[in-house]
């Protein structure tokens, strides 16, 4: 979900920023002031004087900043909208829905914001002819503002926006269609797989996943062959939380993609799937070039229960990276693999702690606790605060080695 997240946010990071450097300034400021300042001579300081308030909060302002959606300046009208709806003042929804119709872009947008903020589901057939609206910037706020207000009866006129020639309004479009829960759109939103745009094709194919929309499991299992590495990552997530298992083979391929996060969600889905016929193709990526994705692949190879991987995971205890080390000896106990105490034996002197814990833990699982030394056995505590099923294997060697472990909080 996170690189969903900064596909959808990314284009208004420098808003936010901007926002940010609004709120230090205005803060030397106190509220009466800010308010005395809404009837100054210069707009400017009118418009920063109103945005200011509406980000304080300041309701004792409501009075003369409705008196301001009548000023001459468009960026003034604009301002006052905004900080009016961010006020939550009601009783200014009727003066706001005039400028819907204003002149100005901007005065548009911000009217149509205001409306959302304050809830006004009076004003959705008005907001709705936004949606044809020549500037791409207010069909965008009136996609967000007719999704804040629940508006599912107009989920026809946003589904038109899916062939919008802006990106970010097909995109706004597919996401607010997806929130609303029209399930009647799928089929339109499956189009978008071909969508020219990368970041829409992405959002696609994470929104159908949210649908649960397995009708669509076809196109998205041709994503996976797709030209941007996130689509095709996007698409095996989709594909194992779909419970798409005839396409095993097709998600097997991508063991191979040029893209570390592709390759890591593979290994994740098949090993979701349970599919043991993939063991041979995963055990290859244990050679991988990435250390993360090495680590990965044993882990999976132990819960698919890969006892035929066992002489390829014994030749990762000698992998540079401590993390995959670890994870291939704490594999291998799990496998009881006996064969393998010579080579982990070794790792008890390991420089790192980790490695050196469930190095002790795997001998003592496979029945060779006597080759662990004292010392060694501080290294097990740590691993007590793991997840359940890893502090569980912690505690059980302690047990075994005579040391008594109180209950511990996993963290």
């Amino acid at each position: 979900m996170r690189k969903l997240m900064m596909i959808l946010v990314a284009p208004i990071f420098i808003g936010v920023l901007m926002c940010s450097w609004g709120t230090v300034l205005m803060a030397e400021k106190s509220v009466p002031e800010l308010i005395q300042q809404l009837k100054d001579k210069d707009a400017n300081v009118r418009e920063s004087a109103a945005f200011s308030l509406g980000r304080l909060g300041a309701k004792e302002a409501i009075p003369e900043l409705t008196k301001l959606l009548k000023d001459e300046n468009a960026d003034v009208r604009g301002s006052a909208a905004r900080a009016l709806g961010q006020l939550g003042a009601k009783e200014a929804i009727p003066e706001i829905t005039k400028f819907l119709k204003d002149a100005n872009a901007s005065v548009r947008r911000f009217a149509a914001g205001a409306l959302g903020e304050l809830g006004a589901t009076e004003t959705i057939p008005e907001i709705t002819k936004l949606l044809k609206d020549e500037n791409a910037r207010i069909r965008l706020t009136a996609i967000d503002t007719l999704n804040r207000l629940g508006a599912r009866e107009t989920t026809p006129e946003i589904t038109k926006l899916l062939k919008d020639e802006d990106a970010q309004v097909r995109l706004q479009a597919v996401c607010a269609l997806c929130d609303l829960g029209d399930r009647e759109t799928i089929p339109e939103i499956t189009k978008l797989l071909k969508d020219e745009n990368a970041r829409v094709r992405s959002a696609v194919v994470s929104i159908l996943e949210r649908f649960g929309a397995k009708e669509s499991i076809p196109e998205i299992t041709k994503a996976l062959n797709d030209k941007d590495a996130n689509v095709r990552e996007f698409a095996a997530r989709a594909l194992g939380q779909l419970g798409a298992k005839k396409d095993i083979p097709e998600i097997a391929k991508l063991l191979k993609d040029e893209d570390a996060g592709v390759r890591l969600d593979a290994i994740r889905i098949l090993e979701r799937f349970g599919a043991k016929e993939s063991i041979p193709e995963i055990t290859k990526v244990l050679d991988d070039k990435v250390a993360f994705v090495r680590g990965d692949a044993a882990t999976a190879l132990g819960r698919l229960g890969a006892k035929e991987s066992i002489p390829e995971i014994t030749k990762v205890l000698n992998d540079k990276d401590a993390n995959v080390r670890r994870e291939a000896v704490r594999v291998l106990g799990d496998l009881g693999d006996k064969e393998a105490i010579p080579e982990i034996t070794k790792l008890l002197k390991d420089a790192d702690k980790y490695v050196r814990g469930w190095s002790a833990i795997a001998l003592v699982e496979l029945g060779a606790r006597d080759k662990v030394p004292q010392e060694v056995i501080a290294d097990i505590k740590p691993i007590l605060k793991w997840i359940s099923e890893d502090a569980a294997r912690a505690r059980a060697a302690l047990k075994e080695l005579g040391v008594e472990v109180e209950e511990e909080k996993k963290e």
